[in-house]
């Protein structure tokens, strides 16, 4: 009687609720059936890496909505350290529980409910098991008409660990932007995951690239370098030359190229520069060689071949100083806003080539593209520009015994940096 009168007030609904519950359980196994069959007929998009060592691998994982976190696209290098179960690992430990549970709580909306789909999400961890070191970044973006959760996953070999924490900053730096557009490629080709990846290929190629040049050079905190502060006659001419690149480099707060067809000159002016700089930064700083090119991110570099075309340098992250020996001439790009508005607009400019390839849109190197870049791009540090206090420093560190130099400029650094804060 209790049971009929509920039912009564209920409307009957729990007289339909038997055949409701019995279609949901005969439906369970048909789309699990159909769930997993979609998930084996996956083909994952396998390359071969040109770079033998760093990084090992770059991986392209998604989190299915049926059946969790797979492997999407796996680029391999000559010394990957996993196979096919090691990138499945990869991505179920990249995007599990536990880092799910880390974006719900920096972005707890959804991004189909208004929140910032761009956001990323960096995420790091040594894997001893595997012989490898995992830095990944975590993003959304569509596909099928609906967002999912995506990661880009770089895997260096575990030995390179020292290497990876001195220059971890600019990995990921280059890591976010290489997401930025390879998301930009997901959205216009969000019906099709295979074509937006072949699409997006040369740009995963292009950062396993720079990457590997970054970790290709021996770094200056190794050893004490020769510097020219241990010359006893040094001419006034150098001397004037010295303070106005020193002045430069620190009022530019950037990268720095010293370039000069005399490799010892060069790594003695590389040198002398890096006293004003951080252990920190001397990690990601090189001296020159007869055959060593430019390589954009590094802090300080010497070389001794030209740079080809000034318009490499905008893929540098931040603004560049270059010495010239040979012509006695310090020049730097734009200013820091300056210098970012404007490779912004050169990117976005290269990823319309990218995009959009059979369309009448100039090459990224054509004339159209880089003539703002051309004309913009460097300009001559002016003597009269030169801090007199750097002059100051350096006169006096000069006038004292080779022995006394390098400290008398340690303790000028640490003046500057005291005066830098308390403005």
């Amino acid at each position: 009687v209790i049971g009929g009168l509920w039912s009564l007030l209920a409307g009957g609904a729990s007289a339909e609720a038997p055949k409701e519950a019995g279609r949901e359980a005969d439906e369970k196994p048909k789309r699990r059936k159909k769930g997993a069959a979609l998930y084996l007929s996956h083909t994952i998009l396998e390359r071969t890496l040109p770079t033998a060592l760093w990084p090992a691998e770059v991986i392209l994982t998604m989190w299915h909505n049926v059946m969790g976190p797979r492997v999407e696209a796996v680029w391999r290098g000559g010394s990957s350290p996993l196979g096919p179960d090691g990138e499945k690992s990869i991505a179920r430990r990249v995007l599990g529980s536990d880092v799910e549970k880390l974006l719900l709580e920096q972005d707890p909306a959804p991004a189909e409910q208004g929140a910032d789909s761009k956001k990323q999400t960096h995420y790091f961890c040594t894997l001893p098991e595997s012989n490898a070191v995992v830095s990944a970044s975590l993003f959304c973006a569509p596909v099928n008409f609906q967002e999912h959760r995506f990661a880009l996953v770089l895997v260096f070999p575990l030995a390179t660990l020292p290497r990876y924490l001195e220059v971890s900053g600019v990995v990921e730096c280059c890591l976010r932007e290489t997401v930025d557009r390879l998301r930009s490629v997901l959205i216009v080709r969000k019906e099709d995951t295979i074509s937006a990846l072949l699409t997006a290929e040369p740009l995963l190629l292009s950062l396993a690239h720079h990457l590997q040049q970054m970790v290709s050079y021996e770094s200056m905190a190794v050893g004490v370098q020769p510097s020219l502060l241990f010359v006893q006659n040094l001419s006034p001419s150098l001397t004037e030359f010295l303070c106005q690149a020193i002045s430069c480099i620190l009022q530019t707060a950037g990268a720095t190229v010293v370039y000069g067809n005399d490799p010892q000159l060069v790594n003695y002016i590389v040198a002398t520069i890096g006293m004003f700089l951080s252990q920190e930064e001397l990690c990601q700083s090189t001296l020159a060689t007869a055959d060593r090119e430019y390589v954009p991110n590094l802090v300080l570099q010497g070389i001794c071949k030209p740079i080809a075309k000034e318009e490499v340098l905008i893929e540098s992250l931040l603004p560049t100083v270059v010495v010239n020996i040979t012509e006695k001439t310090v020049k730097r790009t734009l200013p820091g806003h300056e210098y970012l508005r404007l490779r912004k607009d050169v990117n976005s400019r290269r990823m319309s080539q990218v995009l959009s390839p059979d369309k009448s849109v100039p090459a990224p190197d054509s004339p159209q593209v880089s003539q703002r870049a051309k004309l913009d791009l460097l300009r001559p540090f002016l003597p009269r520009l030169a801090s007199p206090r750097i002059a100051d420093y350096i006169t006096q560190a000069l006038g004292l015994p080779a022995a006394m130099r390098e400290p008398c400029l340690q303790e000028a650094r640490r003046l500057l940096l005291r005066d830098a804060v308390l403005l």
